[in-house]
């Protein structure tokens, strides 16, 4: 089983932490690391396949 806690904090780590001053700068965020999220399959945790 994959340890998604350790998943996440990578993830974080290399797509959102080098742009999240300018996050919360904006109030907006970044339209490619929502397409990186989706596409590493974090949404897939969140809505079991049944």
């Amino acid at each position: 089983m994959r340890d998604y806690y350790k998943w996440a904090k990578e993830f974080s780590d290399k797509y959102i932490k080098p742009v999240a001053e300018e996050i919360d700068e904006k109030g907006k965020f970044p339209k490619e690391i929502f397409d990186k999220i989706k596409e590493e399959g974090f949404f897939k945790v969140l809505v079991p396949a049944e």
